[in-house]
């Protein structure tokens, strides 16, 4: 009983992260979009967001340089091209860890599979 309350728990763990990774996925998605969309010919206004649904009005001179976080708070200055393969890059790395929680996933629901007998005939002995 307590390895299935175990395998419960890791499965709860497992499809938290797989969440997790899904939705930075999206959000990698939809940046390689925008950048892939933006196009200035002459500078423009646009609201700059600082987080938490804050924006600043400012002025984009140039689509064709953008600032890639590098980890650590850093960040480096790059073409839209390298950008837009950066993120790719992240996004394989996101698909390869889905695939990896997938097949662990599996791996439970197969222990939990093999366990629920047992279980049941246990719950039914009482």
């Amino acid at each position: 009983m307590m390895q299935f309350q175990f395998l419960q728990s890791q499965l709860e763990t497992v499809r938290a992260q797989l969440q997790q990774i899904v939705q930075h996925a999206e959000e990698l998605s939809n940046t390689k979009l925008t950048i892939e969309n933006l196009t200035i010919t002459k500078p423009s206004e646009a609201f700059v967001p600082l987080g938490a649904g804050n924006f600043v009005k400012g002025k984009i001179e140039d689509s064709n340089t953008i600032l890639v976080s590098v980890g650590g708070g850093a960040a480096v200055k790059k073409t839209k091209e390298d950008a837009i393969t950066i993120i790719e890059g992240r996004l394989s790395k996101l698909q390869d860890e889905v695939n990896e929680l997938v097949g662990a996933e599996q791996k439970i629901l197969l222990e939990l599979g093999k366990l629920q007998p047992e279980i049941q005939a246990m719950v039914g002995m009482r």
